[in-house]
């Protein structure tokens, strides 16, 4: 509730500070909120399940005002923060199981997805190669206007 506080505070009086320092608020406020939520969802063993959740849902909060205030800095933590939280469920599913057998089974398919999702990324990028340039061209100038 506090950092939601600072965030709308910092945008009702954007007009009286400087695009620095914005986003140096901007950063730390998320980082703290994230920071605390994550805390408990990467390193709490009890309850594992509904701190995740949480991480999760404030994680697409923060990646949705992004968005919707044009505010770069809420994607890429958000984002980022969405990333290691699927990790580390990921992480704990691969620890918990008692098997070594479906361990070791686990961590072969998931690199397996990886390598699939690499290489069918590099098909699809040289053989899309024109419309994909000009989309990230488009979303370039898009962003450029954001702070």
């Amino acid at each position: 509730p506090v950092g939601l506080g600072v965030l709308v505070l910092l945008q009702l009086f954007r007009q009286q500070l400087d695009v620095e320092t914005r986003n140096r608020i901007r950063l730390v406020t998320l980082l703290a909120m994230l920071g605390s939520a994550g805390w408990y969802a990467l390193l709490e063993s009890r309850d594992p399940g509904w701190f995740d959740v949480t991480l999760i849902a404030l994680c697409l909060l923060a990646m949705g005002l992004g968005g919707f205030l044009r505010i770069r800095t809420y994607l890429l933590l958000g984002f980022a923060a969405l990333l290691v939280d699927v990790s580390s469920i990921v992480f704990k599913f691969v620890r918990e199981v008692d098997d070594q057998a479906i361990q070791r089974a686990a961590i072969g398919i998931l690199l397996l997805l990886i390598g699939v999702g690499l290489v069918v990324g590099a098909i699809y990028y040289k053989t899309h190669r024109d419309r994909i340039n000009r989309s990230i061209d488009l979303w370039r100038t898009r962003l450029d206007s954001w702070e």
